[in-house]
């Protein structure tokens, strides 16, 4: 049997202001990236992240914000690839 290993990214938890802790079981969109650069909702449904988990694509994003813990936020650009087994 295998067992799944789960962890928090230290550099993201820096960046973000969280504990590692606080993060652990937390979906990413709900803690640091809810809103958009506008300050509107940044629906799941819409999230570009969460579609490329959802549809295993691959999204390269170079316009949106994430959160800190504080309520400040910063801009990002990321790719998202994910693996599946």
């Amino acid at each position: 049997m295998r067992v799944a290993r789960a962890f928090v990214n230290p550099a993201a938890t820096r960046m973000l202001g969280w504990e590692s802790d606080e993060l652990m079981g937390k979906g990413a969109h709900d803690i640091h990236h809810h809103t958009r650069p506008d300050g509107s909702p940044n629906e799941r449904e819409d999230c570009r992240l969460c579609a490329s988990f959802r549809h295993g694509q691959v999204a390269v994003v170079d316009d949106e914000v994430y959160w800190r813990k504080d309520g400040s936020s910063f801009p990002v650009a990321y790719t998202s690839t994910p693996i599946r087994r």
